[in-house]
């Protein structure tokens, strides 16, 4: 008796998981036939789900007698309503759901690469701009000096004849007084003899 009623609840158990993924699929398209190079030629069949929005793809190779998933391996059977089931199900919309966010976050991983490296490249271009508005700003800090040198030294020797004069007039001032001064003392011999 329990022999008879673990296999009713195994059958209740398999129509009910037939039923439930044949509840999955909206319908089948016709099959159509694509080759994708010589050796590679299906026949494929689109299948709409009713959980999901657009559709999935189910393919037979035309020498081969098991329809599978197009976008996943391991999504097959012989019979094309139960590859449809298949492809329906949870377990390929989570499988699906796994690559496209692996997908996600390979893209994410590289614009933030790509970020990365384009910040590197403008704070090294940064730094070459930097580094040449500073070896600029020496060159012409090297120029203004030097053009400044003769200048300065043209400035300096102005500065030295300008003291050579003084000390020309000094010594031209003293002559003079010196010679008041004769003129002086010999206005005095002259009044002391006379």
């Amino acid at each position: 008796m329990s022999r008879m009623i673990k296999t009713v609840m195994t059958v209740i158990a398999t129509v009910a998981l037939t039923s439930t993924a044949q509840a999955e699929v909206a319908s089948i398209a016709p099959e159509n036939f694509a080759q994708y190079d010589k050796d590679e030629a299906y026949w494929v069949a689109e299948v709409s789900c009713k959980q999901t929005d657009g559709t999935r793809t189910i393919q037979r190779k035309t020498d081969g007698n098991e329809w599978c998933g197009k976008d996943l391996p391991g999504f097959c059977d012989t019979d094309k309503d139960d590859a449809a089931n298949k492809v329906c199900g949870a377990e390929y919309t989570s499988a699906l759901a796994a690559i496209d966010d692996k997908i996600k976050a390979e893209k994410a991983a590289a614009v933030a690469q790509a970020r990365a490296t384009k910040a590197e490249q403008d704070s090294a271009a940064a730094q070459r701009r930097q580094a040449q508005q500073e070896r600029v700003r020496a060159q012409n800090e090297r120029d203004r000096q030097a053009a400044a040198a003769p200048l300065k030294k043209k400035i300096s020797i102005e500065e030295q004849l300008i003291k050579i004069e003084q000390e020309k007039l000094d010594l031209r001032r003293q002559e003079l007084e010196l010679q008041r001064r004769a003129v002086d003392i010999q206005k005095l011999l002259d009044k002391n003899e006379g």
